[in-house]
């Protein structure tokens, strides 16, 4: 647990922290009897305990971050307006990196786990070579992973600070995986930045769910000319349009691809592209030859 130590009350997290939100303070403040944000609420001490620390040392210089309990933090400054040091527990480490493991640790036994977001994100911090090379990719594409799509900082989001929208990194992972030459290991980004354009011309740009961005990918990768020949693209993008329009939104529509195109078990990015493409394929508008193209394909 360490040593209980006062630290400074303004002192930073480690990368890689969940996101602290004011709707989350205000709700435990609530839960302990306080008004939130009155600094002369009562603060009720048996239900708080002090934040974790880890100190560390760069360049013989001390280094001091919270690894867990950021929000703690926050409700002891909010209810003590006048304190500058907070009782904190410390534990020294040999970096940053090892600061990052004490909290993905502390999480693990906790009720809300980390998500694979966080955890990404943490690795990224850790330099990670796998991470650090999924958030390359990520840059090149247009894209970000968030701990939370609305939060864009240095701390919750690779690439950092980064406003372009937000993909669940599971669903990113096995999109690259989808498009890298088994033999060869070199990575076509093609389908992946083109379903960040399709979905930007719909004005989608905060976040998109993995049944979205997986079945646009695997549209462009299983059926490309369906989306490099210009005519036929600019048809699929405005029957697609028409076709959220019809199930109420995205989500509704993917879903119902995916069982169209035959809802294949660890395979759901193929189903909603075949699904799609059975979609086109059976609508009278459809050119002729894009409906061989995409019959021939499937």
């Amino acid at each position: 647990m360490g040593k209980l130590t006062d630290v400074p009350v303004d002192i930073p997290a480690i990368p890689g922290q969940r996101p602290t939100k004011r709707e989350k303070l205000k709700d435990h403040m609530d839960k302990e009897g306080k008004d939130f944000g009155q600094p002369n609420a009562l603060f009720n001490w048996a239900l708080w305990s002090p934040p974790n620390v880890a100190k560390w040392y760069v360049d013989g210089k001390p280094v001091s971050k919270i690894y867990d309990g950021d929000h703690r933090r926050h409700m002891y400054a909010l209810s003590h307006p006048d304190e500058s040091m907070i009782p904190a527990w410390v534990v020294e480490v040999n970096d940053e990196a090892e600061a990052i493991d004490c909290f993905i640790k502390s999480q693990s036994t906790r009720r809300t786990s980390l998500s694979p977001e966080d955890l990404f994100i943490c690795n990224w911090h850790k330099k990670k070579p796998e991470a650090l090379e999924l958030g390359k990719v990520l840059k090149e594409c247009g894209l970000r992973v968030a701990s939370d799509p609305e939060i864009m900082d240095p701390q919750h989001s690779v690439p950092p600070s980064s406003a372009k929208p937000a993909v669940p990194v599971a669903a990113f992972k096995r999109c690259v995986a989808m498009c890298r030459d088994k033999k060869s290991g070199v990575l076509d980004t093609g389908p992946l930045k083109y379903a960040n354009s399709f979905f930007a011309s719909f004005g989608c740009d905060e976040s998109y769910t993995s049944e979205e961005y997986q079945g646009m990918v695997a549209l462009a990768y299983f059926f490309p000319k369906a989306v490099s020949n210009k005519k036929w693209e600019s048809y699929v993008r405005g029957r697609l349009g028409d076709m959220f329009e019809m199930e109420g939104s995205r989500k509704s529509a993917f879903s119902r691809y995916k069982v169209l195109g035959g809802d294949v078990h660890r395979k759901a990015a193929q189903s909603i592209a075949r699904g799609i493409a059975d979609r086109l394929v059976g609508m009278t508008s459809c050119p002729e030859d894009l409906g061989k193209y995409l019959k021939n394909k499937t």
